[in-house]
């Protein structure tokens, strides 16, 4: 069950508006309230169905700016690193129960200055349900089927400044469940909302002027990436067990400006959930070298200080199973712990629909 505390999480490609703002002062550590006001997204009948009343959420969060020292903080226009706690009424309490979650994140600015500026905030940790998938007492309930999943949290806000020590904040967010086929039925459940909030700035801290290295002094750096991977899956139907799914990557990538890496890469993937299946002739799947699948992808890499947020869509170009399809995705983060150990969390998943999760070690050269 080691799995489910882990986080999936969804990330998506960032795209930030190239204006600087004339600040020399800032707020180095906040702490603020936010409320959301959303509803459960019926991507599915299945979810709809569970639809009751609008969702409520309470936030309470602790920012931490960064103030230039490094470069990427200059490119990144004094970004802040946080962390929240948040409660969810979804709307539902008989089915769906309340939800509790802890969330890191970075905030990024885009645009603005000291009196008004507009943020996009990204982040995940591990999300806890009080009620889910119960084949007794909640069989309507398809979007979790786990009390301990990954969340994943996405923000868009402009923050004004009241008073030296008062900000209000007002956007819109997303806020999304999901054990990541962990075990079924995991439908997700998905909370689009409006939020807005009040922040309380402790004493302003001097941030740092200075020239940055040419944008293109970095488009030369080559990164290869050697990354072995484990995840876990449920195999249809509902309640059916469990089977382990092992990875390796390869991929390289090349910087094509300070913030961005493109690349490509060669995946294995060792699925055991596929043993037994019928393959594209209506065999019967035995053999290692038949569970055996290969892909090729491309590979889309944000860099932001030691983290690696990455999109990697691929094709298979060995694979005795079909039912899946052909194309995949796999979307996560690594870490650079030290030199060229690295860390990888990320998904796998088919036509938007998870198919696992992945936990790995890597060796980055």
């Amino acid at each position: 069950m080691v799995h489910q505390k882990y986080i999936a999480f969804l990330i998506t490609m960032l795209l930030f508006a190239q204006i600087s703002r004339a600040q020399e002062t800032a707020n180095k550590f906040e702490a603020g309230f936010n409320y959301h006001y959303g509803f459960l997204w019926g991507h599915r009948a299945s979810i709809k169905v569970l639809t009751k009343g609008y969702a409520n959420m309470m936030e309470l969060s602790f920012y931490k700016k960064f103030t230039g020292e490094n470069d990427w903080e200059l490119k990144y226009k004094y970004p802040s690193l946080g962390g929240s706690f948040f409660y969810f009424d979804f709307g539902n309490p008989e089915q769906l129960g309340y939800g509790y979650s802890v969330l890191a994140f970075f905030d990024f600015p885009l645009v603005g200055n000291e009196k008004a500026a507009l943020s996009f905030k990204i982040g995940t940790g591990p999300g806890f349900v009080s009620k889910h998938f119960d084949r007794k007492d909640n069989l309507k309930h398809w979007g979790l089927s786990t009390t301990v999943n990954g969340f994943a949290h996405l923000s868009l806000k402009g923050k004004f400044k009241i008073t030296d020590h008062l900000n209000a904040a007002a956007g819109i967010s997303l806020s999304h469940f999901s054990n990541a086929s962990f075990k079924k039925p995991n439908l997700g459940i998905n909370l689009p909302g409006v939020t807005a909030g009040l922040f309380y700035a402790f004493k302003p801290v001097e941030l740092t002027p200075r020239k940055l290295k040419s944008e293109y002094s970095y488009a030369k750096n080559w990164n290869h990436d050697l990354v072995l991977n484990y995840g876990a899956k449920e195999k249809n139907p509902i309640g059916g067990s469990r089977h382990s799914v092992f990875s390796l990557n390869y991929s390289g990538s090349r910087h094509i400006s300070f913030k961005s890496r493109l690349g490509a890469g060669l995946d294995f993937f060792y699925n055991t959930a596929h043993k037994n299946e019928p393959d594209a002739n209506d065999e019967i799947i035995t053999s290692p070298s038949d569970i055996l699948q290969m892909g090729i992808s491309a590979a889309y890499t944000l860099q932001i200080s030691k983290f690696s947020i990455f999109f990697s869509p691929g094709i298979y170009c060995y694979t005795a199973y079909v039912d899946d399809g052909n194309f995949y995705t796999r979307m996560g983060i690594r870490y650079l712990v030290k030199d060229h150990l690295l860390l990888n969390i990320s998904m796998k998943t088919h036509y938007a629909v998870a198919d696992h999760s992945e936990f790995g070690i890597g060796y980055r050269f």
